[in-house]
Formats: C-alpha cells, structure tokens, sequence
C-alpha cells in the first residue's frame, strides 16, 4: 500500500491533471495561453475574506461568503443559486454607466402612469373606478383608466406589489398549488379594500385577440379567465369589506367585439350614453396607442446608446405581469445594477410579432442579436 505523503493536497493534484489532459487535447479555453498568474505573483497573492454576508436577491437570504482580490474581482461561494453570485456593489467601471442606465420594465411603469395623466373631456363626475394592479394591468392600465376617467369622480390603482401586500391576501388563497401572480391578486384586492374604495373592477376575460395576427387561438390562461369567481368566492369584497365587486363577462375574439362589449358595459352599468362610451374608447385607444409609442422611443434610446457605447442590451422576454419587480424578482434591476441595459420585447424597434423561439433574432434597426427567451 502506498500513501500520498500530502493527502490534504491530492484534490488539487488531481485537477490538475485533468486540466492538463484537456488542454493537450482541446487547447485553451481563450485559444492563446494560460490565465495562471504565475508562481512568483502567488507567493504575494492576497485577498479580503467576507462572511455572513446575506444575499439580497430573494427572500432566502442565503448567507454567503465574498472573496475580493486587489484588482476589484471578487468571488462568491455559499450561494444557492446563481443569483447570489451578483455582488450588489458594481465594479467602478459599472458604477458610472449604472447611474444612466435604464430598464423599459420601469418605463411601462412610468409611461402608464402619463399616459392617463391628459386632461379629460366631457366628464360625467358619477363615482370612482378602482383597479387591482395585477395580471396586465402593467399594459392595460392606460387604456382602462382613461376610459373610466370620461365619467368616473376618479380612478384609483392599488399600491405597488410587495411582500407584505403579498402575505396579508394569503388567508384568501383556495389552493396552495396556483402560481404566484394569482396568489398576489388577494393582496392587491385587500389593499383595494383597506383604502376605502367603494368598488372593484375586476372582470372576467374570456378570449382576447391573438398576438400576433396570424396565430388562431383567442383563449388565454385558464387562471386568469376564471379567477374573479375565486376571489368572489374566497375574500368576497362585497360581504368582508361593503365594496362593490364588478365582474364582468368579456368575449373579444376580435378588436371590434372588445369596442362593442366595453361600450356596451359603460351604456348599462355606467349610465353613460352609446355616443358617450364611443368617444370614451376612442380616447382610450388613443391613450393605449401612445403608451406603446413611448415605449418604443425608449427602446430605440436605450438601443442608440448602447451601440454609441459598444456594449449589449438584455432583452427580458416574458408576461405582461413580468414588469411587476415582484414576480420578477426585480431581474431587470440585477442587471441595470451591472451597467446593462434592458429591453422588453414590446419596445423593441419595428417588431411585428415574430417569435422569440429562435436564439437570435435582429431587429431591423441594428445588426445586433436583439431577443433571447428569459428562462422563466
């Protein structure tokens, strides 16, 4: 029997044997040499050890420990996932660059909220319109608002989603097993309720138009079509907290028939009158239609400078309620922290709908790989 005089050392012997076998076979990995520093520079090789540091990434807090180097490069271990190997503080060379960079995420944000901030018209002052700030309401908000504002004392959204938002509507939860934006509906609906709202918008939407035009199917998620009814039926706003809980029914197969519907709800139960309700919807698709159009200004902003700075843009492909940083997990923000620009997919240039199943695809304003499906 023979022993390994340096048994503590013999992992490391051993990989490096194994490097040595693939770089005779296959060459280095950057195709030029080693990126070993050298014996000389490991004599003096040193570094600062931090531990118990907590990721701030998800609610785990994974306790980690961060390894920093004299040139500013650090390496992190005790990290769960691969978000916790993102160290919040930004090297210097990002630092500078993360102070104008910006996500089209939190420009859906701000450009819903100026996008029902005009000036309305013909104002019919009856009652206020309120709307839970879930599913697609990151999008839809400006055309849904300034429909309701033509005869609404106001419109009113809840507040941003949070942890605690998210944890106080759990009680209402039927089933453990429904996804995580259905869950933060309740919180939403109670933060609604705690405010003293005197009603709830909040319909069923059965069938929408597809996007993009050629695709056949008008049915959407299964969830989102039926999940009025549960909360209804589980946190009932109308018996828990004397709000009025509208839930309408709405088919719209086609453009048309979401103008006929919605037209017709406002005429029933809005006491607004058919000339009304279309001058409404016309103002609402105005105010849709300019949301969209900002958006892709910042778009071709974000993309101009980036290609003035040599860099790449990250375009986040996913739901409409992936704008929410909380079912995100704000993944636009890790990446503006680094210094890197995102993109959705709707304030990309010129895009008419093509599918992000390919790994590249090109926007025709640059010649640069424009979208990667987020792994969501």
């Amino acid at each position: 029997m023979t022993l390994a005089p340096f048994p503590g050392e013999m992992g490391a012997l051993g990989a490096a044997l194994a490097v040595k076998q693939e770089v005779e076979a296959h060459g280095y990995a950057n195709g030029r040499c080693s990126a070993f520093i050298g014996f000389d520079a490991v004599k003096h090789f040193q570094y600062v050890r931090e531990s118990g540091v907590l990721c701030p990434h998800c609610t785990n807090h994974c306790s980690r420990t961060i390894l920093r180097f004299p040139d500013g490069d650090c390496y992190v271990t005790g990290n769960r996932c691969d978000r916790g190997a993102v160290v919040m503080e930004a090297a210097p060379a990002h630092k500078a660059q993360r102070a104008k960079c910006r996500t089209c995420s939190s420009c859906v944000r701000s450009c819903c909220l100026r996008s029902i901030r005009s000036p309305p018209c013909g104002r019919i002052r009856r009652r206020r319109s309120v709307f839970p700030r879930c599913w697609s309401s990151g999008t839809a908000c400006p055309s849904g608002a300034r429909f309701s504002e033509l005869w609404a004392i106001g419109v009113k959204f809840s507040h941003p989603s949070s942890r605690r938002q998210y944890e106080s509507g759990l009680q209402y939860v039927a089933s453990d097993t429904i996804c995580f934006p259905a869950k933060l509906v309740h919180g939403h609906v109670l933060d609604l309720c705690r405010q003293g709202v005197e009603r709830i918008f909040l319909p069923y939407i059965l069938h929408m138009p597809p996007e993009p035009k050629e695709e056949k199917s008008p049915y959407v998620c299964p969830v989102i079509m039926g999940y009025s009814m549960v909360v209804r039926n589980f946190q009932d706003p109308e018996e828990h907290f004397s709000v009025a809980f509208e839930t309408p029914v709405f088919h719209w197969f086609t453009e048309q028939d979401r103008k006929r519907q919605i037209c017709q709800y406002a005429v029933e139960h809005c006491g607004a009158t058919k000339g009304q309700a279309e001058a409404a919807y016309r103002q609402a698709e105005t105010a849709i239609l300019s949301f969209r159009h900002q958006l892709v200004e910042e778009g071709k902003r974000v993309i101009a400078d980036t290609g003035k700075a040599g860099g790449f843009a990250v375009v986040l492909a996913g739901r409409p309620y992936h704008t929410d940083p909380l079912v995100s997990h704000d993944l636009s923000g890790m990446f503006t922290r680094r210094g890197i620009p995102v993109l959705t997919v709707d304030s990309l240039p010129d895009w008419t709908g093509q599918t992000c199943a390919s790994p590249v695809w090109r926007s025709p304003m640059t010649s640069t790989p424009g979208c990667s499906p987020a792994p969501w």
